[in-house]
């Protein structure tokens, strides 16, 4: 793990990245995305910047940083833009097995989440977060599959702002 410091401050950059585990207090961050190989793979376009040491060309959505939270008996997974090889990488990793949360990825593309995740983690609910676009996100066949493994469904465009709280043993929506 590269670790820098910005500033006289001394405040750390950390490139996250796989296998990177943060801990704040009581709640817990596993970066599952993106991977160690993958950033290697990248030109260094400025060795001398301390945030912007990459660039970062063609398929962008690899690189979404994905992390599990966990807070007590409550995990989520937020996904970002994961693309489907993504999706399906982390349906592989033991980590991410029944999570009660999940950002839907990419606002319900098809080019996000896969079955073969949702089989893993079984999350009981899932946010889109969405607006009025013209893609027809999110994407009938998304919905259907979260339907199909019983996932309770929140959207931003139907419901604005949407909070996801917890106490560490259950949670709760508010608005």
């Amino acid at each position: 793990m590269l670790k820098k410091e910005v500033g006289g401050r001394g405040i750390p950059v950390i490139n996250p990245m796989e296998g990177v585990k943060l801990r704040v207090g009581l709640i817990y961050l596993d970066i599952e995305n993106p991977t160690e190989d993958l950033l290697n793979r990248l030109t260094v376009k400025n060795e001398g910047d301390k945030l912007a040491k990459y660039g970062i060309t063609g398929e962008t959505n690899l690189y979404s940083i994905v992390y599990k939270l966990s807070f007590g008996k409550f995990s989520g997974l937020f996904t970002g833009d994961m693309p489907p090889v993504v999706s399906d990488r982390l349906s592989t990793l033991s980590e991410v097995e029944g999570l009660d949360y999940i950002k839907i990825p990419h606002h319900g593309s098809i080019n996000g989440i896969t079955e073969n995740l949702l089989k893993v983690l079984v999350p009981k609910l899932g946010v889109i977060s969405v607006g009025k676009n013209s893609w027809g996100f999110p994407r009938p066949e998304i919905l259907d599959m979260l339907e199909k493994y019983g996932v309770k469904v929140l959207r931003t465009d139907e419901m604005g702002d949407i909070k996801v709280a917890s106490d560490g043993n259950t949670y709760w929506v508010e608005k």
